[in-house]
């Protein structure tokens, strides 16, 4: 036995360890940066925030659900904790309609969504203005449009007739788009979220079966998996948002009825449960919802929505290994938004729900707030915030552990040729 053959080994498996290992848990807060209304409107309009791209843009709309107009948020313009919006008319090829919404933004700042005026039309934003998309063998889709990649593939739902198909839109080279069916489980469904490889994430009915609607993945060919439920006996699943990974996330109802997160990696779903706590909830009867994962980002951090101890349905954050966590307990209540003139502190901030992260471990949230009217009255606004962290741990994928895995047996191969 030779000692000197020995101690590259020895120092290669702790390089290889030291380089792959996840990185010590850290305690993790968020900085608030509140996304305003435009200049000129009034100041107390709610605004909802749905895309988030990897600088920092955010695409959603200000308004109520009876009137709508498309908003952009443009980083790192920032006036201190606010950042105002940009409102983008909806004018698609020079006709007005009443009503615009955002849903995703893509690197490139290309952004989908739906414009409508007693009907509602998939529309992408490029080039400075809108375009309506087409749809199978007519002119313009009536259905909506969810997301758009940075190679601009655009995925989302036809609606002809009132009865939903998956779809997606390829760019066919001359500026424009080819839309096409995606294949299902026999039945409609819905294409919600497009990664960067083309995969895409949704639902689809599953063929005679009443009521019954199984999440799915699409691979770039067309080919479709079904991702399952929690519970065969529900039936019901549906997929929200995909990362580079191929990891999905949405809600499914579980073996008591209720809707509960999943998380689907490696060819299995798992329920993410609710905020700890949750299982006392004197109410818990009643409640239909106990969370839903509205996004994943390729760091493997999952947000949404999720019920907690006391019934108040919160934004969360869950992360491997540490579970679920109100987003509202990472928020210093020293954080520089509350001094605004504005805001009527003694209520605080309440984060009701997360709709999308990215991989610098932002969060696209919707928070309801006390406006200040005066020395003590207020007046309850919902806005989009983005929480930005203040420090960013590395939280691996599997991918990643797969890479150590590698890594170490390279690195034992090298150990036993130098023996």
């Amino acid at each position: 036995m030779h000692v000197a053959s020995r101690l590259p080994l020895a120092l290669g498996l702790s390089t290889a360890l030291a380089l792959f290992a996840p990185a010590p848990a850290q305690a993790l807060t968020f900085s608030l940066v509140d996304l305003g209304i435009a200049p000129g409107w009034e100041a107390r309009q709610p605004t909802t925030g749905y895309g988030l791209n990897a600088r920092g843009d955010v695409i959603g709309q200000i308004g109520t659900s009876q009137s709508t107009q498309t908003a952009l948020w443009t980083a790192p313009v920032q006036d201190g904790s606010r950042r105002s919006a940009v409102y983008v008319p909806p004018v698609a090829n020079g006709v007005g309609y009443r009503n615009g919404v955002g849903y995703q933004i893509n690197d490139s700042g290309h952004f989908v969504g739906t414009l409508s005026d007693g009907g509602n039309m998939a529309a992408v934003f490029r080039d400075g203005g809108w375009a309506v998309l087409p749809g199978v063998g007519v002119a313009q889709s009536t259905g909506r449009a969810y997301a758009i990649n940075d190679a601009g593939t655009i995925a989302g739902q036809d609606l002809p007739g009132n009865y939903g198909f998956p779809l997606r839109w390829l760019p066919n080279g001359n500026g424009g788009y080819t839309p096409q069916r995606l294949n299902g489980l026999g039945g409609g469904g819905i294409a919600r979220d497009i990664n960067q490889s083309g995969q895409m994430a949704g639902a689809s009915n599953v063929g005679a079966l009443l009521g019954a609607s199984h999440a799915v993945l699409w691979q770039a060919d067309n080919t479709v998996t079904d991702l399952g439920v929690l519970d065969a006996t529900r039936n019901h699943s549906e997929a929200f948002a995909l990362n580079d990974h191929g990891t999905v996330v949405g809600a499914s109802r579980n073996a008591a009825g209720k809707l509960e997160a999943f998380r689907w990696i490696d060819g299995a779903m798992s329920g993410l449960g609710a905020i700890p706590g949750w299982e006392n909830n004197p109410h818990l009867g009643a409640v239909s919802t106990l969370s839903q994962a509205r996004d994943v980002n390729n760091l493997g951090w999952v947000v949404g929505s999720a019920l907690r101890a006391d019934g108040q349905t919160v934004g969360f954050l869950w992360r491997e290994g540490l579970g679920m966590v109100d987003l509202n307990t990472l928020i210093s209540p020293a954080d520089p938004w509350f001094g605004g003139s504005d805001v009527f502190n003694p209520h605080g901030l309440l984060i009701t729900g997360a709709s999308a992260t990215n991989d610098r471990g932002q969060i696209l949230v919707s928070a309801v707030y006390n406006y200040r009217l005066g020395p003590a009255n207020a007046w309850q606004v919902t806005h989009a915030f983005l929480l930005s962290p203040d420090a960013l741990p590395a939280v691996p994928e599997p991918s990643s552990w797969a890479l150590m895995a590698l890594g170490l047996a390279v690195t034992l191969r090298l150990g036993r040729r130098r023996a």
